[in-house]
């Protein structure tokens, strides 16, 4: 077997059992989150949202479980990720990310509700609410935006190779004047 199919399958199959870790994980929330007293939630109707939410995350954990196989049957060697394998059939056109991401975000939403129903009393559980999904978005697209400069390699002048060590030169700060003792 090719060594990118294999690394491919191998990617797979982890994608394969964390899904499958979330889905009993979800599977359990949803029945320690329905078996609750109503009064153990100051929020009544956070209840029903987690419970609508982990179920809607199960739905989708089995889509994308479901799908895996295909996925599997299409790589190829050209394949740069599992994640951009489109699967056609049933009339539709399907990828991985499309069923693992509502997956995830549902499961998110649920265990917000289910937090926040049982900490907070209304109207302030509203609050809590929006501004934890404000703040896990706002965290999430800071954490998209930062890049890591590549390292930088120095050439050892003895060897005229380039070395693995990194060294990191802070930018100088001038204060207008020019520097004459270079």
């Amino acid at each position: 077997m090719h060594p990118n199919i294999e690394q491919k399958l191998k990617a797979l199959d982890a994608f394969k059992d964390w899904s499958n870790y979330l889905l009993i994980t979800t599977v359990a929330a949803v029945g320690w989150t329905a078996e609750k007293q109503p009064d153990r939630f100051c929020t009544p109707f956070m209840k029903p949202a987690a419970v609508i939410c982990f179920a809607l995350s199960i739905v989708f954990a089995i889509m994308t479980l479901a799908l895996v196989p295909h996925v599997a049957e299409d790589i190829e060697i050209k394949t740069r990720s599992i994640y951009r394998v489109y699967w056609s059939g049933w009339w539709v056109s399907m990828r991985l990310t499309r069923l693992c991401l509502p997956q995830h975000v549902f499961f998110l939403l649920g265990i917000l509700f289910y937090s926040v129903g049982t900490s907070f009393c209304s109207p302030c559980s509203i609050w809590w609410l929006f501004g934890m999904i404000v703040g896990i978005l706002a965290s999430l697209y800071l954490l998209g935006q930062f890049r890591p400069k590549p390292p930088v390699a120095e050439i050892d002048s003895s060897q005229q190779t380039p070395s693995t060590s990194v060294t990191h030169t802070p930018p100088s700060r001038t204060t207008g004047a020019s520097d004459s003792t270079a």
